[in-house]
């Protein structure tokens, strides 16, 4: 019985674990095909591209623990709140994650202005285009694949 149970443990696991690594892949693609799409719509000269992509890498990472920290965050509070813990413990938990929202906040501005000091203001400009229309676009293409998947076609 117990060798039953653990089967089929690992059996449901398993494409939760297949999942997260193509979910990661395929974040890692999407990444990819933004820097290419990046480039050929700034068409930056090799010194600014070299300085605006190691501001855009460092600022990505830093963004990336600070969210990361806010999950985390907002976990425990889920988990506070549903435990009916002590107010002290919600209220400090509120407090430390609206300081990390404002520490994003912060990083996004100082993102803006070290790349103001990279860019022209036509190719800041070319760069506030091309991140909206490149997340709607990766909007679309997730919901055509998931319709794809799903087996309907509408559009």
């Amino acid at each position: 019985m117990k060798y039953l149970i653990t089967l089929l443990l690992v059996l449901l696991a398993l494409p939760v674990t297949a999942q997260n690594r193509m979910q990661g892949n395929m974040a890692k693609r999407v990444e990819e095909l933004e820097k290419v799409k990046l480039i050929e719509a700034l068409n930056l000269d090799e010194t600014k591209s070299i300085q605006f992509f190691t501001k855009r890498r460092d600022f990505r990472g830093k963004q990336r623990d600070v969210n990361s920290e806010l999950d985390s965050l907002a976990s425990r509070i889920e988990n506070l709140v549903a435990n009916s813990q002590e107010k002290d413990k919600i209220k400090d938990a509120v407090a430390l994650y609206t300081e990390k929202e404002k520490q994003l906040c912060g990083l996004k501005n100082n993102y803006v202005n070290d790349i103001k000091s990279i860019l022209n203001d036509e190719e800041f400009a070319k760069l506030i285009i091309f991140e909206r229309n490149f997340k709607k676009d990766v909007q679309q293409m997730i919901m055509k694949r998931g319709k794809r998947m799903r087996g309907t076609n509408d559009e």
